[in-house]
């Protein structure tokens, strides 16, 4: 009696699956370390991209600030540029006289238009709270010496975010004076030796300012600062409220 035909199992041998799973881990070594790599190049363009948003914030904030503190009359420039701590919550900020330690801030520049014919004020403001750098433009048509500042600073309403708090975050926001007839003062230790804004002083010392924003990001686990150097050509005083 003739035996039945043997049937051939679909399937793998053992060899092939030793053979295949050498090749697989090869495979997955090589995918982990490209992954690896993708993933480092990824933080180093993240920072890179908030290099450059750095960049051009610290471009617009130079800009007001070579063009803060000027006034239409001698009141207005008597009182020159305006800053004080933020004190409060999201709930309510209040002005306080300023600190330089301060983390939360108002910084407010008085900015003359169109001087040679019909000379307006505008009013520039930045504040700094919970770690977000926000601005503010409005006019000033009864005058920057009639302005309410304190208003201004403590009011939440039309201030712009200039950054993605997601992105990075603005830690805090140091304001240095320095003559700028003493350079070394501005190449020294600036981060340990910031001389105060404020003017007890002639409002000449005020002609060069080191601004240094101290950055945070990936959830605090990268930290920088910042720093740029500006110059006042207003020459302005620089009260605190």
């Amino acid at each position: 009696m003739a035996l039945p035909a043997t049937k051939h199992q679909a399937g793998f041998s053992l060899i092939s699956l030793i053979i295949g799973a050498a090749i697989f881990s090869v495979v997955l070594a090589a995918t982990l370390k490209l992954y690896a790599s993708g993933m480092t190049a990824s933080g180093n363009s993240a920072q890179s991209n908030v290099e450059d948003h750095l960049t051009q914030l610290s471009r617009f904030l130079t800009y007001a600030l070579n063009r803060g503190g000027g006034g239409v009359t001698d009141d207005d420039r008597n009182r020159g540029i305006q800053l004080c701590s933020l004190v409060g919550n999201s709930g309510g900020w209040h002005c306080q006289s300023y600190q330089d330690s301060a983390q939360n801030m108002c910084l407010v520049l008085p900015i003359v238009k169109d001087p040679s014919t019909n000379p307006s004020t505008e009013v520039q403001g930045f504040r700094l709270v919970d770690q977000t750098l926000y601005q503010k433009q409005v006019s000033a048509p009864s005058g920057w010496s009639n302005f309410n500042v304190q208003q201004f600073c403590e009011s939440d309403s039309d201030w712009l975010a200039l950054h993605e708090s997601r992105d990075f975050k603005i830690e805090r926001l140091r304001l240095c004076k320095f003559n700028s007839e003493t350079s070394n003062q501005v190449l020294g230790d600036y981060l340990n030796n910031c001389p105060s804004i404020l003017t007890p002083n002639p409002a000449s010392t005020n002609s060069t300012w080191i601004v240094t924003l101290d950055v945070a990001m990936n959830g605090g686990a990268t930290r920088f600062s910042r720093p740029f150097v500006t110059r006042l050509y207003n020459w302005p005083v620089v009260g605190s409220l």
